[in-house]
């Protein structure tokens, strides 16, 4: 009998946060990135960030990607990258 209740409140948290969700637009893919590229939340490629620089912003945190081997940690990229160009917040 709960499961109704269980299958509202998890459809309702989906469309609550679905509505914020940021607009896709269609862009030309970056050339010449330091750290290589990655997907942003729309799947599109941009330049990926390296070691200390910003990273996360926005509200789905769907801005500045870290490059591959670093993770975003106190909103910069830390870690090592492939080249073990490393740094830790």
């Amino acid at each position: 009998m709960r499961t109704p209740y269980v299958l509202f409140f998890i459809l309702s948290i989906v469309i609550i946060r679905s509505v914020g969700a940021p607009r896709c637009t269609n862009h030309p893919s970056p050339t010449n990135c330091k750290y290589g590229t990655v997907q942003d939340w729309c799947r599109n490629e941009v330049c990926a960030k390296g070691p200390r620089e910003a990273c996360g912003s926005g509200n789905w945190w769907e801005n500045d990607r870290c490059t591959q081997g670093t993770y975003c940690a106190c909103g910069f990229c830390s870690g090592c990258t492939v080249s073990l160009e490393c740094w830790f917040c």
